[in-house]
């Protein structure tokens, strides 16, 4: 029960994301905002391995590092950095259910990277994600909603299997722990926001509200990642994405509706549907 309750609970800080970035994305550019929060979220975890747990907990074989490296470019450094600019094209609903593909893609992941088995559930799994975003971003381009947006979205999800498949790779081989692979794939994967950072008309602080820009690091990342490592204590770690997704979509979508008054569309809601039903039969695979 409680690792039903961690796992609820970091869907609930991983939902005030896309609100975060809302409140505070217009006044810092999208990658430079990834990078700081990013950059941020990796110190505090140092923090906390330093005082509550052991410095040992971080060491990683050489041998290690091209992977973190690779799985912090695609799962991080493009995985964050896009979501960021995605919520800043999009409504948040768009966003969060096209986020919502990973599981699936993680599946087809794990089968081509870590020669994980694939059933039909996974294929009947792709085939409702990949028909909800057809009935999303099919409808979005015939009403002039920001197509591109809804791509970055889908592009997040794509990427964010990354993180998933490198943590599930650790999980296997049973060698590095939670906080370690955490670490540095936020570390590499902010390193390499640093290429895009010339690129952007470069804002390095909100102009309004520093307790709000720091609050929101705190919660989104560091509280999120805490309760979903105490979730996986409890659960396995398939189906932890799929408890998360019980109150992260919610948490953003009603926010965004209280707070920017944004309403779903019944393309996003139908679709989303379709989307949520892919995670559940692929989950039912494993």
């Amino acid at each position: 029960m409680k690792g039903i309750l961690y796992l609820a609970f970091a869907g609930i800080f991983s939902g005030l994301i896309p609100i975060w970035i809302r409140l505070i994305g217009q006044s810092v550019s999208p990658f430079t905002l990834a990078f700081i929060r990013t950059m941020f979220a990796a110190g505090i975890i140092f923090v906390f391995v330093v005082f509550f747990e052991n410095m040992k907990a971080l060491r990683i074989n050489k041998k290690d590092i091209i992977m973190f490296i690779l799985a912090g470019f695609f799962g991080i450094t493009l995985g964050v950095g896009l979501y960021v600019k995605a919520v800043t094209l999009i409504p948040v609903a768009n966003a969060v259910v096209l986020l919502y593909i990973y599981p699936v893609v993680t599946a087809f992941l794990s089968w081509a990277i870590l020669k994980e088995n694939i059933s039909k559930w996974d294929v009947l799994g792709l085939f409702l994600a990949l028909s909800g975003i057809w009935v999303i971003y099919s409808h979005d381009f015939f009403v002039n909603t920001n197509v591109f947006g809804n791509f970055l979205a889908i592009t997040t999800g794509i990427c964010y299997s990354a993180v998933i498949v490198t943590m599930r790779y650790f999980e296997a081989k049973e060698r590095l722990a939670f906080w370690s692979v955490t670490f540095w794939l936020l570390f590499f994967g902010g390193l390499g926001m640093l290429m895009f950072l010339p690129f952007e008309n470069i804002v390095i602080l909100p102009s309004h509200d520093m307790f709000l820009f720091v609050a929101g690091i705190i919660l989104t990342t560091f509280l999120m990642y805490m309760f979903y490592s105490k979730g996986l204590k409890a659960i396995k770690a398939h189906r932890a994405p799929m408890l998360v997704m019980l109150t992260e979509p919610i948490t953003a979508i009603v926010l965004a509706f209280l707070i920017f008054s944004e309403t779903i569309q019944p393309s996003v809601l139908f679709g989303g549907v379709m989307i949520m039903l892919a995670n559940i039969v692929t989950g039912k695979a494993k």
